[in-house]
């Protein structure tokens, strides 16, 4: 048994002094070389790790496994449309196939086709109306006809008696700290089938009238008017008759409109022009001069 051992320590001293000497005489032999470097770097040349190790080799950059590609997600599946939803869309593209096609074609069969499906169409939507209105009259947050200006004639009445009320109140209020500035032209026809109406109009309700002529003129409602001092251009009045709702001490003026106006409308404009809901939502309507 010794004698095996010693043999073998033997061979291994052997066979390990003649490669180092043929390592050592082949980097002695060859130059400083890239080729030289690689053999240093290999495990042949690293005596730490010994020659006897099996190592894998080295695979071509072509051999190697390539990278697998990113999976995609899967994309989002969209939802179910509803049977009705299929079948309306169904219905329009029917329809609009078959118009399409009698209007090419206008012969009995395609344009009494595209008729009688456009018939049943309309059937449905007659449906779909009577049930709503329905609805509505036994829902009142839903019946629109509750809301606004009613459509039935003795509810329209007592609406706008109603509406005249309110409004002359707020125009009363309103003409306690506000004048009404009246821009005419002695030779306007216009202004003097006007100028009774405004008369009358703040006579009723308490307005101070300031009539101011772009011409010297005069109406005979209003003898002795103003002279355009370039108000007038400042405030934009291109035509006559003008109307505008002053309040003097604020220097705040709102036109009310131009032309011939009715009472009616000089009560409603100016209850809606002094609305709080007017001046919040539009406050570009009223300009600020120095009126005192």
């Amino acid at each position: 048994m010794t004698r095996i051992r010693f043999r073998e320590t033997l061979l291994a001293l052997t066979l390990g002094a003649t490669i180092s000497s043929v390592g050592y005489a082949a980097n002695a032999s060859l130059p400083a070389t890239s080729t030289n470097q690689s053999f240093a770097n290999s495990y042949w040349g690293d005596e730490e790790r010994g020659w006897f190790w099996y190592e894998d080799p080295m695979l071509e950059p072509d051999a190697r496994e390539a990278p697998k590609p990113a999976e995609k997600p899967a994309p989002n599946k969209e939802p179910r449309k509803a049977p009705e939803l299929v079948e309306l869309e169904r219905l329009q593209k029917r329809l609009e196939d078959y118009r399409k096609i009698a209007i090419m074609r206008p012969t009995e069969d395609n344009v009494l086709r595209y008729m009688r499906l456009e018939a049943e169409v309309i059937r449905k939507a007659s449906h779909f109306a009577d049930v709503a209105q329905r609805l509505g009259w036994t829902n009142p947050e839903l019946d629109m006809s509750l809301e606004g200006r009613p459509v039935n004639p003795l509810a329209v009445r007592a609406y706008d008696q109603q509406q005249i009320q309110d409004n002359e109140a707020a125009i009363r209020e309103v003409s306690k700290d506000h004048a009404i500035f009246f821009f005419f032209r002695g030779d306007c026809p216009y202004c003097h089938a006007y100028a009774p109406i405004l008369e009358q109009f703040a006579s009723r309700f308490g307005f101070t009238v300031v009539a101011i002529s772009l011409d010297g003129g005069a109406v005979p409602q209003f003898p002795a008017p103003r002279a355009d001092n370039g108000i007038s251009r400042s405030l934009g009045v291109s035509q006559v008759p003008a109307t505008f709702l002053a309040q003097p001490f604020s220097g705040t003026i709102t036109p009310l409109g131009f032309g011939v106006l009715s009472t009616d409308q000089l009560i409603n404009r100016v209850a809606v022009i002094s609305s709080p809901e007017t001046k919040r939502e539009l406050p570009g309507l009223a300009k600020r001069l120095p009126l005192q």
